[in-house]
């Protein structure tokens, strides 16, 4: 009697060690937005669409961890639910897109006081707007047509710019936001008419198209690179793709060689391309 009692406890040991090894705990931080790291307590984290995860309350730290019964590292859960009295969410592509399942790398949400985002985005999208028409007054001066063009293809991109732009965590990045802001008024909303002029200087002697075509392919992949940080792989493949055709286009001018550069820059796209 004994000894099945024996063997009864360590069946039991056995299959408690295997349920708790078939576990998958998902650890994260949660910091408030623009504060330098300042972690909030008193979050509450679940996934309620997924009934064998275990929710939780970030302690003093902001740590919180999820535990998965059933699912594994890998896998992607939907329906995260954040929850902190006066906060919303900053990162909400992380609810929407769900959660791909890593016990080795910290989670991070982001949390600002509510309104936060929405006197951000409003903020930038009257300074914009005030920047891009004034690009149009100086334009217009030379070329009215062109700079209706501008004004029309900055107007289709304010809107996306300005909404991921205010959900930007300044302690994430490495530039500052008015220059982001200055950028696109310069750049970023008239690129697509940019290339069409630099390449209208293609068949001039001298290097003035070869110089500009340099100028163009850093704006072009500074914004991919930005875009993709937000991963709005949709914008950064557009400003990857024109840098990609100007490279084609400087590739053998004079000699120069930029092989290895369009190979990388085609790698990341073709990388972006499968999460689309």
């Amino acid at each position: 009697m004994k000894r099945l009692l024996f063997f009864g406890a360590v069946l039991c040991f056995l299959l408690e060690g295997t349920w708790l090894s078939a576990q998958t705990v998902q650890y994260g931080r949660v910091v408030e937005m623009n504060s330098k790291g300042k972690t909030i307590a008193g979050v509450v984290v679940a996934v309620p669409s997924v009934p064998d995860c275990r929710p939780d309350t970030t302690n003093a730290e902001g740590l919180f961890k999820l535990v998965f019964a059933e699912h594994h590292p890998g896998d992607v859960v939907l329906g995260i639910h954040v929850e902190k009295s006066g906060y919303e969410v900053v990162n909400n592509s992380l609810v929407y897109e769900g959660l791909t399942l890593d016990e080795k790398d910290t989670l991070k949400i982001v949390l600002a006081p509510e309104g936060t985002v929405a006197e951000a985005r409003n903020s930038y999208y009257k300074y914009l707007e005030r920047a891009c028409l004034a690009h149009y007054d100086s334009v217009a001066k030379l070329d009215g047509e062109q700079a209706a063009k501008d004004l029309s293809l900055a107007y289709k991109n304010i809107d996306a710019f300005t909404e991921q732009l205010a959900r930007i965590n300044q302690d994430d990045m490495e530039f500052d936001v008015e220059s982001v802001l200055n950028s696109f008024v310069s750049s970023a909303g008239m690129l697509l008419n940019q290339f069409e002029s630099t390449k209208s200087t293609y068949n001039e002697a001298d290097f003035d198209f070869f110089f500009k075509g340099l100028d163009f392919v850093e704006n072009c992949i500074f914004f991919g690179d930005f875009y993709q940080s937000l991963e709005m792989y949709d914008y950064s493949l557009k400003y990857y793709d024109l840098a990609l055709q100007m490279y084609e286009m400087l590739h053998g001018y004079d000699g120069a060689d930029f092989s290895i550069q369009m190979r990388k820059l085609q790698q990341t796209m073709d990388k972006i391309n499968k999460k689309l």
